[in-house]
């Protein structure tokens, strides 16, 4: 059996679920309530601080590579999620800033995320798909 630290263990089975950085982003933006993070799953197996610790420093890692990803890729994986158009995700997500934006911005910038949103929004949408007339 291989032990895994509270960060791993995050990362490896929570987080590796998620299609790409910007749903993995998504995701750990949910988790923080009031400036903390909560997981229960993880607080349970690890400890609240440790659990706290382990979200904190992965939100960084991906807010970072949110960052450092070309706009082509992650529009990419926005066109590819299910949730909707890139359009329709952008623009929410600029109601969703501050918890997107980790605690410790390791180096990153506000400004660039706001450019990467705005980008996203203003980039032309791909037509939606019609189907064939029924015969």
């Amino acid at each position: 059996m291989v032990l895994l630290s509270a960060f791993e263990d995050f990362v490896v089975r929570t987080l590796g679920i998620f299609s790409g950085p910007l749903s993995q982003l998504t995701y750990l933006g949910s988790l923080r309530c009031n400036g903390q993070y909560q997981h229960w799953g993880l607080a349970r197996a690890y400890g609240d601080a440790a659990a706290g610790a382990a979200i904190s420093e992965a939100h960084t890692q991906v807010w970072l590579e949110v960052l450092r990803t070309p706009l082509r890729k992650l529009v990419g994986e926005l066109n590819t999620a299910p949730q909707g158009s890139a359009l329709e995700q952008a623009t929410g997500w600029s109601n969703q800033v501050p918890a997107l934006t980790p605690l410790n911005l390791a180096g990153g910038s506000r400004r660039h995320f706001h450019s990467i949103l705005l980008a996203i929004s203003l980039l032309p949408q791909p037509a939606p798909e019609s189907t064939p007339p029924a015969s």
